[in-house]
């Protein structure tokens, strides 16, 4: 087996030994171990939640929220002002459940990280060939049709209230649909 060869351990033994062990398989866990697998490491790639094939479930659907969500999507940080927010607990992780969302660190935040951390080579400039890269891999994209009717409607609403409304590219593939939308394809 070579060092790119994903090997899944069900059942692993008490103890395992490693040089390079990743927590975490979201985008920053996932990609960290793939440059470090592609380097020559041997990479463990360790994840809490569990591994769902695409057909596992109905996208979007309570059981997805049930099977890839901590605590099946409800959970609150108590304080003031009270927060409810999603966590990933599934292969994949955050970008699992957030429908893949994809963005480029915004210029400002890689100004202040650059200024606060002393940090070189942190432009939008110098990290466009490593966006670049990444956009490539995972396949980012936009919608390469017209948008579902639940999308419309929520730009709709936007719009009357005066809020903007974009699209986000996402990690997915797409393909055309009878109706002239596009769904995704389950390449991730």
């Amino acid at each position: 087996m070579n060092s790119l060869t994903p090997n899944v351990i069900i059942d692993p033994p008490t103890t395992l030994i490693c040089k390079i062990a990743v927590v975490g398989s979201g985008p920053g866990g996932a990609i960290t171990a793939c440059l470090l697998a592609e380097a020559g490491e041997n990479v463990l790639l360790i994840e809490e939640g569990s591994f769902w094939p695409l057909e596992s479930c109905e996208p979007f659907s309570p059981a997805e929220m049930i099977q890839k969500y901590r605590h099946g999507g409800l959970t609150a940080a108590f304080g003031k002002p009270k927060i409810q927010y999603v966590e990933g607990c599934c292969v994949g992780g955050g970008s699992e459940i957030n429908s893949a969302l994809y963005h480029r660190t915004p210029a400002e935040i890689l100004e202040r990280w650059r200024r606060d951390f002393a940090v070189d080579g942190l432009t939008e400039k110098d990290l466009l060939p490593h966006f670049t890269a990444c956009e490539t891999a995972v396949q980012v994209c936009s919608l390469p049709g017209k948008a579902p009717i639940a999308s419309l409607k929520l730009h709709e609403g936007a719009t009357r209230l005066g809020w903007e409304s974009l699209e986000v590219p996402r990690w997915f593939q797409y393909q055309a649909q009878t109706d002239g939308t596009t769904s995704p394809q389950g390449t991730r």
